[in-house]
């Protein structure tokens, strides 16, 4: 299951605008990420739209399909909790929530006035238009450890941290070097693990070879 951070603000805060920014600066890492918003409103199936009348008539679920993009429509009989929603969030690395300040997960709050909406023990970060802005103290009720404070301008800062604590863990150790005509090639973690799996995969299905694999040279000449 993929690590869940949910961010939480006031209305008008920014969330929207920190995730947009934070997204690009993680996929460029090589991550996949999911985006779970929370919208007690419903405003997905509009009246008189095709789907709408679709559903009405006693479809159950709706799923519209098309080219590059899909969409499931289903009524539910209760509220589904994050790690419910979860399942429907295949294959990412982590999943980004944009409300669900009561779940028990940790929050990145966008900041803009008044008091914290979390509490301390559940905070990550918190991210104002300047950190002068931000209320003090914010200190982790659990181990005193002062809660990192960021600005917009700081997201690469910001997905280090998310990283660090989140991302870097699940990442195979196996270090995988490409070399192009004697010039290496960076590769981020997603293509590493790609090439890692398949080879690695490959070699598995061979015999006469060592059970332990600890490296592996394979030469392309064109």
């Amino acid at each position: 299951m993929p690590s869940i951070i949910s961010v939480v603000g006031k209305s008008g805060s920014g969330k929207t605008k920190f995730i947009t920014e934070i997204i690009p600066e993680l996929k460029r890492r090589g991550y996949k990420i999911a985006v779970i918003k929370h919208d007690v409103h419903s405003q997905i199936d509009l009246p008189n739209k095709d789907t709408w009348r679709i559903s009405k008539a006693g479809a159950k679920p709706v799923l519209i399909a098309g080219p590059k993009k899909m969409a499931l429509l289903q009524d539910l009989d209760k509220e589904l909790n994050l790690d419910e929603l979860v399942d429907y969030c295949s294959d990412v690395d982590l999943v980004l929530t944009e409300g669900y300040k009561k779940e028990n997960k940790p929050k990145i709050e966008v900041y803009s006035r008044g008091n914290l909406i979390s509490g301390e023990n559940e905070l990550l970060a918190v991210i104002s238009e300047r950190k002068t802005n931000l209320p003090l103290p914010l200190r982790q009720v659990t181990d005193e450890v002062t809660v990192p404070r960021f600005s917009f301008r700081e997201i690469k800062n910001i997905a280090d941290l998310i990283e660090k604590k989140f991302l870097l863990t699940k990442r195979t150790k196996k270090d995988v070097k490409l070399m192009v005509n004697r010039q290496k090639v960076p590769l981020n973690f997603f293509v590493k693990d790609f090439i890692s799996s398949i080879i690695l995969g490959m070699i598995k299905s061979l015999k006469r070879l060592p059970k332990k694999t600890k490296k592996v040279e394979l030469s392309i000449y064109r």
